[in-house]
């Protein structure tokens, strides 16, 4: 019975599925008593598991995160965070993480709704359904966010931490998103006709946005200085 269920969820393409069956003797191959199978469920409860009217608690949702993420590492993706991030360079930075590493699966939540791989999906009304309905996304690959000041205020960012922090002349809460750089992190802020990429405090790069073509042009150049080495970070 249990390789009929996996074999199910094969064919279905369903990482974790609940099936109801009716049977007169669940310990019997389905095949040879009376079984049947009444409902196929894409997001199963697991709290009869966990305390079952008869018998031990079975950590079933410690399983399902092992399912996932089989190493501590993998749980989680590359992340862009900052203020003022236009929808026109979340799409550059889509294209250029793409060309590094094609087909790959970016999501990006500016004041425009969320993008995924450039196609527009949603805009909820509050911004921390916006975060989490973005990295629910099982297929992620990385994921950008674009916050305000109102916003952080409101909602905090929601995600945790950032890889990679924009920050242009950032007002009130914004100011505090490099504090949640995560280890080897980068930041790179632009102001008086500068953008300047550093990391662990120190400066590893700079460019004067007029000579780069405008602000976006500049940003989009040093994202694709560090590219390579952010898709690689959980690998």
């Amino acid at each position: 019975n249990v390789k009929m269920v996996e074999d199910i969820a094969k064919y279905i393409q369903v990482g974790i599925l609940g099936i109801d069956v009716l049977a007169e003797d669940i310990s019997k191959p389905w095949d040879e008593g009376s079984f049947g199978i009444i409902e196929i469920n894409a997001g199963p409860g697991v709290f009869m598991h966990l305390a079952p009217a008869i018998g031990e608690s079975i950590d079933v949702p410690g399983k399902v995160m092992e399912g996932h993420f089989p190493e501590p590492a993998h749980g989680r993706v590359p992340i862009i965070a900052g203020n003022c991030i236009s929808t026109e360079l979340a799409a550059g930075i889509h294209k250029l993480l793409d060309g590094l590493r094609p087909g790959i699966e970016f999501g990006s939540l500016t004041a425009e709704g969320i993008h995924f791989n450039g196609e527009y999906f949603h805009n909820n009304k509050h911004h921390d359904d916006n975060v989490k309905l973005l990295l629910r996304n099982p297929k992620l690959d990385a994921a950008l966010f674009s916050h305000s000041a109102a916003q952080i205020d409101d909602y905090g960012m929601v995600h945790q931490g950032a890889d990679l922090v924009i920050l242009d002349e950032p007002q009130g809460s914004e100011a505090i998103l490099p504090r949640d750089r995560l280890p080897g992190g980068w930041l790179i802020e632009t102001g008086e006709g500068r953008a300047v990429m550093t990391r662990d405090g120190v400066e590893i790069a700079s460019l004067t946005i007029e000579e780069a073509g405008g602000r976006d042009a500049a940003l989009l150049e040093l994202v694709g200085r560090v590219a390579q080495e952010l898709l690689e970070k959980y690998d």
